[in-house]
């Protein structure tokens, strides 16, 4: 199971489809939830439901004291948990993790993620970058790495471009064993980036 720890949405028009969530419009949304969209950004609690393929396949309302990711629950291959709806008259952002201030890694105490293989989107960069033979690094690229399943450190990483294309699929597992699991990212901001937290 994949879960990206935001889902993203520019829209031009409210029919347009939502996540294509039970055939459901942007509008059928606003209705449902009794939301009026402005020019800036508004938010609201919202409890999503996501398949093994990472899809996004039901959407309830969520609880305002409950952490981002938290109030999980698994049925077959689908977990919900209580998740950020934010939304304007253009955009719809899910948000469905909670960040260290610190750190900017996912929180992943006690929410769908605390199990998972990879628990993070986002892993800083290990301060000696020579031992993993990144000599010609500009601080951007893509590659993979190899993070630790226990303590979600980085193992080990291999730099394969210079280069970032947003057609580039990051967050695809490549390697596993009991111990690590290797995933595709992309090297950007000081860190390790999978855009997706890995079951």
């Amino acid at each position: 199971m994949i879960i990206k720890s935001f889902y993203y949405l520019h829209y031009k028009s409210i029919n347009d489809d939502f996540f294509n969530v039970c055939a459901s419009t942007i509008g059928d949304i606003f209705v449902k939830f009794n939301l009026t969209p402005l020019d800036i950004t508004q938010k609201t609690y919202v409890r999503i439901s996501i398949n093994a393929q990472g899809k996004i396949i039901n959407i309830d309302k969520g609880d305002a004291r409950v952490n981002l990711g938290g109030d999980f629950s698994r049925k077959g291959d689908v977990v919900s948990f209580n998740a950020l709806l934010n939304y304007s008259t253009k955009h719809i952002c899910l948000n469905t993790v909670e960040r260290d201030c610190y750190t900017s890694r996912v929180i992943s105490f006690n929410t769908f993620a605390e199990n998972f293989r990879i628990r993070s989107d986002f892993y800083p960069l290990p301060k000696n970058l020579s031992k993993f033979n990144f000599k010609n690094f500009q601080g951007i690229g893509k590659g993979t790495a190899t993070i630790n399943i226990e303590t979600q450190k980085i193992h080990d990483l291999k730099l394969y471009t210079n280069t970032v294309e947003p057609e580039d699929d990051v967050g695809v597992v490549t390697h596993a064993d009991n111990n690590t699991v290797t995933v595709s990212c992309f090297f950007a901001n000081g860190g390790v980036n999978t855009f997706c937290l890995v079951a």
